[in-house]
């Protein structure tokens, strides 16, 4: 793979955990030509992946598919106007082929099981939800060993943000808000319009926090979570943050957008979350959570890991009493 956001760590994650409970489990585009899969588990609706099933000709398998919809609620309505258009290689048509034409879809939360739902009608597949899980680190770096290898000290006290630097996940709106309150500290690449670097870089300067650029040592990331007064997750639009879940397995309040996606992580986990409609409410949304900072008690209910998820993909995968097809066959 030549990225590495949440899509692609998701299907990496959840395939690495199926290997570890005895399935043979292979990347379609790296397999044996010959190789005969018995199921074919798709991630993602792109474009890439409409033109690989159009050409699905040889190896009739089960298809289950993880759409992984990422759209702000108010748009919701392009989506669905989209996968009406005649346009196969359209990522919107592509998501309504899936959703059709699945034997199984898996959703990450409830909001987005009732879009699927909404996309295919009367025709959509059966949804399970399942959302993402976590990686159970044996060990921490601490405070000093993270000096050590940024090679510069931490703030005594700050909040961090994680993912690519762009408008979707609004780490510049999330800067503004902290100025003058608390150190931000930002883990990502630069994601956002030309020209604009050097001034997020300066708003974060202002803050007294730091932007890290991104960070592939996955210890350093999640010791930076876990030091953390709190995760900021400001994103406009959201499949399922690993991030949000990395910083709640580790016992780090979250502040997250008003999602119906990140309220559903509110009721499950509530006291560790909050909800925040405009950035100005974050410094309130922070003070409502600085207690849970000083004791940081197991998360209950407990994330998932990804043996977690991966015990409930079989049972999808069980479920399915439909025979193998090719992607043009539709009975």
């Amino acid at each position: 793979m030549l990225g590495g956001g949440g899509l692609e760590i998701q299907a990496e994650r959840t395939a690495a955990a199926l290997r570890e409970r005895g399935h043979d489990v292979r990347h379609v585009q790296r397999a044996d030509r010959d190789w005969a899969p018995e199921l074919l588990h798709v991630f993602g609706h792109t474009a890439d992946v409409g033109h690989f099933l159009h050409h699905w000709r040889r190896h009739p398998a089960r298809l289950v598919v993880s759409p992984v919809v990422v759209v702000p609620p108010a748009r919701e309505w392009r989506l669905k106007l989209g996968t009406r258009l005649p346009i196969p290689a359209f990522e919107p048509r592509v998501l309504r082929a899936l959703v059709r034409r699945a034997d199984a879809l898996i959703a990450l939360t409830r909001w987005e099981a009732e879009l699927l739902r909404s996309v295919g009608g009367d025709r959509a597949a059966p949804i399970a939800t399942i959302g993402n899980g976590v990686d159970r680190p044996a060990e921490l770096p601490d405070r000093e060993a993270l000096a050590r290898t940024l090679g510069a000290e931490l703030p005594e006290r700050y909040a961090i943000v994680v993912g690519a630097v762009g408008e979707r996940k609004r780490q510049a709106a999330i800067a503004r808000a902290l100025a003058g309150t608390l150190p931000l500290v930002v883990i990502g690449g630069w994601d956002g319009p030309q020209g604009r670097r050097e001034d997020f870089a300066r708003l974060v300067e202002a803050t007294g926090g730091a932007w890290l650029g991104e960070l592939h040592d996955r210890a350093t990331v999640l010791g930076l979570v876990a030091e953390a007064e709190a995760l900021v997750h400001l994103s406009d639009a959201e499949g399922q943050s690993l991030a949000v879940l990395e910083g709640l397995a580790l016992g780090t309040p979250c502040v997250l957008s008003d999602l119906p996606q990140q309220r559903e992580l509110a009721q499950r986990w509530p006291g560790r979350v909050a909800i925040v409609r405009e950035d100005e409410g974050l410094g309130d949304a922070l003070g409502r959570l600085r207690g849970a900072t000083s004791n940081r008690p197991a998360v209950e209910p407990p994330i998932p890991s990804w043996d977690d998820v991966a015990a409930r993909v079989e049972d999808v995968y069980a479920a399915i009493d439909a025979p193998p097809r090719l992607w043009g066959d539709r009975g």
